[in-house]
């Protein structure tokens, strides 16, 4: 037996539950992470280091149904085994050191308060980001609790490694991207106080320019006007994630070389983003044209990678926002192309035209006029590149507000 693992063996075999520091009969802030991301009932939940922390019988009672902990100590998983009775049935628990943990699955939730910290080399703290980086779902959350640059030096009589968020984002920042971080103060049993640090990350490979992109979107608010404009495309996702059904939108404009493009992308980039699975995104015309090469120039300024497949008058693209995710194809086409859906689809009329020009979209369930206007008009003039810009980022915008409100 490890002296790490004798020692903690030892505490669950010594000491009662309130005669430790890091009791919680309530977890609260915990508690508020899995009801702030709405994190699905059915979602593999992982709670490292968990000992016989409350956190489980509250998620239980949540109605959580995929929970897994791990600790160290059997003595500590014998201790929540006891505690939960029956209940306990519905848990899988893992005594394992995190070092030597070789998980099966990958899971949607990594949930770690006051275990991270005890890594205080290197080469454990590098083996750690391995594992979360390998076995947390691609839109997964990471949600860390530390010892802040203003807690305790040791904790259980154990070293403990200090985290503040630059610290915490330079570890995990390659892999994931933060959501947010605060301090708070823990009152131990003891009356003393602890101050931690906690952590959100959501796992995601997308490219750093196009994140960077994202983070100036975020702050941009969308007028009141264009709020009640998008209003309906919000609730027809939300009926459809609601009834777990596919979500297939067509973004439609005349031409099918601009506006619809850059809708289709960015829609399909943002429920990515947002975690928002089942999307799936087109784009066609009333009539088929090329997309316009000045939209692929524009995008790859703000950090798509675009490859172009083939050089005729109407060539084939593919777009990818994420190194692991697979590429959106564009090309122009008409909406009732064979590429496109032909039924169970949301009709997002991107222009006046296609919206005066089709009074009727077979095969859509409903229609949406979100209508943008075209930077043709400054095809050839200084402004080009800025207006095309200007209109890429109102649309990234408008599709971040939409898939934002989105309840998973």
């Amino acid at each position: 037996m490890s002296e790490k693992k004798e020692h903690w063996e030892k505490v669950f075999a010594t000491k009662q539950e309130t005669e430790v520091s890091w009791y919680q009969q309530k977890p609260q802030t915990s508690i508020n992470f899995f009801i702030e991301n709405n994190i699905s009932k059915e979602a593999k939940i992982i709670d490292i280091g968990g000992g016989d922390s409350y956190l489980i019988d509250n998620l239980l009672e949540m109605g959580f149904t995929n929970l897994f902990l791990l600790d160290i100590s059997a003595n500590a998983i014998e201790r929540i085994k006891n505690r939960l009775g029956v209940k306990a049935e519905k848990v899988t628990f893992i005594v394992s050191d995190i070092l030597d943990f070789q998980p099966e699955i990958t899971f949607d939730v990594w949930y770690d308060r006051a275990s991270f910290h005890f890594l205080t080399t290197e080469n454990d703290i590098a083996s750690y980001k391995k594992l979360v980086a390998n076995f947390i779902e691609e839109d997964g959350f990471l949600f860390l609790g530390t010892f802040s640059e203003n807690g305790p030096l040791k904790c259980s009589g154990l070293e403990i490694t200090q985290y503040f968020e630059v610290k915490f984002e330079a570890i995990f920042g390659s892999n994931f991207e933060k959501i947010n971080c605060f301090t708070e103060n823990h009152q131990t049993p003891f009356d003393t106080t602890q101050n931690f640090i906690f952590c959100t990350f959501k796992k995601n490979n997308m490219f750093p320019d196009l994140k960077n992109t994202i983070e100036t979107i975020s702050k941009i608010s969308v007028p009141n006007e264009r709020i009640e404009v998008l209003k309906p495309l919000i609730d027809y996702i939300q009926d459809k994630v609601n009834s777990n059904e596919e979500i297939r939108l067509n973004f439609i404009c005349t031409h099918n070389s601009r506006r619809s493009h850059l809708s289709q992308i960015w829609a399909q980039t943002m429920a990515f983003r947002f975690g928002i699975k089942n999307v799936f995104c087109y784009s066609g015309g009333t009539e088929a044209t090329a997309m316009f090469p000045k939209v692929a120039e524009t995008l790859v300024n703000q950090g798509f990678q675009i490859q172009k497949l083939s050089e005729e008058q109407n060539p084939i693209y593919t777009v990818k926002f994420d190194a692991n995710q697979h590429p959106i194809i564009c090309f122009s086409k008409t909406y009732f192309d064979d590429f496109n859906p032909k039924s169970e689809f949301g009709a997002i009329m991107t222009c006046n035209n296609a919206d005066e020009g089709c009074p009727m979209v077979f095969g859509a369930e409903a229609r949406f006029p979100i209508k943008y206007d075209d930077p043709k008009a400054f095809d050839g003039t200084d402004l080009m590149d800025e207006k095309y810009a200007e209109r890429s980022l109102q649309i990234a915008s408008e599709m971040y507000f939409v898939f934002s409100k989105i309840k998973k």
